[in-house]
């Protein structure tokens, strides 16, 4: 899918009604709640479906957004 150049700097919300802690947005899909983010990094980041390691993060501190030029992927590191 190819984003318009004027929306790339701008966050695009999701006005789903599902929130959850912090504001994140989800979807049910057969009966599995699936948070819009993750979904939006999984088709256009390459996010794996199964991956539990990584953490999809607003870069701008924005949770309601999805354009996937606002989201990377951090892998998820447990310091000891």
């Amino acid at each position: 899918m190819h984003w318009r150049p004027e929306v790339l700097d701008k966050c695009i919300p999701y006005n789903g009604n599902n929130y959850s802690a912090g504001g994140y947005r989800s979807i049910v899909i057969n009966n599995k709640k699936f948070y819009v983010h993750r979904l939006v990094a999984m088709l256009f980041l390459n996010l794996g479906l199964q991956d539990t390691t990584t953490i999809v993060r607003h870069k701008c501190d924005n949770p309601n957004c999805i354009n996937p030029d606002h989201l990377e992927l951090v892998q998820f590191e447990i310091i000891v």
